[in-house]
C-alpha cells in the first residue's frame, strides 16, 4: 500500500494549529512514498506542490446552485459555507462583500474543496483498496478545512446588530474560542459576509493565501483528470510520477 499520510497529517496539523494562531499562509509539506523509494521531506508554500501532477488549468464541471437565504446572519453564513463546500462560486460571491481581489479567495477555497472532493473520487474508483488510506486522508482534509466550520455555524451563537452581526462557531452552546468567528453587515435589507472583517481572524479568506488555494485546487482537479483518463496504473506510479517531477 502506498503511504501518502505525512502529506495529509501534515496539512491537518497545520489548519489545527492556525486555527489557534488564526494563520494559514503557509503550509508545510511532507510528501512521501515507500514504494521501493528513498522517502525524502518536501518543503513549500501552501499546497503549491500539488503542481507537479498538472500543466495548464483544470477543467471543472458545471457548479451545482445552493439556495440563497440572507434574511437572518445565520442563514446568510450557511449559505456562504454551504456553496463553498459545493462549489457554487456565483452563489457563495452574492452571500458575501468586498473587492474582486477578496472574492477571488472565496473561489480559491471553493477550488481546493472540490479539488479534494475530486481527486478523492477518482483515485477511489480507479485504485480502490489500493487508495483506502488515502481517501481517509482526504475526507479529514476536507473536514478540517470547511466542514467542521459548516456543522459549527450550524450550532452558532448570533450577536445580532441593527446594521451589523457576528456568528460565532459553537458546540453545544459553548463558544469554540479556536475557531475564527463569521462577521456580516446588511446590504439593502440582506445580510452578507464582511470579508475584509472575517478574513482578518480568519486566513482562510485572506488574499494572501488565495493564490496557493487556488493552485492546489486546480492541481487536484487535473491530477483528478489524468486519473479517470487511466494515465497511471497504479496509486504507486502516480506518486512516483510526482517525486519524479519535484525539483
Amino acid at each position: 500500500m502506498v503511504r501518502n499520510s505525512q502529506f495529509f497529517d501534515s496539512l491537518i496539523r497545520r489548519r489545527k494549529l492556525c486555527e489557534v494562531e488564526h494563520n494559514l499562509a503557509v503550509i508545510e509539506i511532507a510528501f512521501a512514498s515507500n514504494v521501493h523509494m528513498t522517502q525524502r521531506p518536501i518543503i513549500a508554500l501552501g499546497l503549491a506542490l500539488l503542481l507537479v501532477f498538472i500543466g495548464g488549468c483544470a477543467s471543472h464541471k458545471p457548479a451545482p446552485h445552493v439556495a440563497a437565504d440572507f434574511s437572518s446572519p445565520k442563514a446568510a453564513a450557511l449559505t456562504f459555507l454551504r456553496a463553498i463546500s459545493a462549489g457554487d462560486v456565483q452563489t457563495a460571491k452574492s452571500a458575501c462583500i468586498g473587492t474582486e481581489r477578496e472574492k477571488a479567495s472565496v473561489e480559491a477555497l471553493s477550488t481546493l474543496i472540490t479539488g479534494l472532493r475530486a481527486y478523492d473520487q477518482a483515485v477511489n474508483t480507479r485504485f480502490g483498496v489500493e487508495a483506502a488510506q488515502t481517501d481517509a486522508q482526504l475526507k479529514q482534509a476536507i473536514s478540517d478545512l470547511l466542514d467542521v466550520s459548516i456543522t459549527h455555524a450550524e450550532n452558532a451563537l448570533v450577536h445580532e446588530g441593527p446594521q451589523t452581526a457576528t456568528v460565532e462557531p459553537a458546540a453545544g452552546g459553548v463558544r469554540l474560542r479556536a475557531r475564527p468567528a463569521i462577521y456580516l453587515r446588511k446590504d439593502q435589507n440582506h445580510w452578507k459576509v464582511d470579508l475584509a472583517t472575517t478574513a482578518q481572524a480568519d486566513k482562510r479568506f485572506d488574499p494572501e493565501t488565495s493564490q496557493q488555494y487556488a493552485v492546489a485546487g486546480n492541481a487536484l482537479h487535473q491530477a483528478a483528470d489524468k486519473i479517470n483518463a487511466g494515465r497511471y496504473k497504479s496509486l504507486a506510479e502516480a506518486q512516483r510520477d510526482a517525486n519524479a517531477n519535484v525539483p
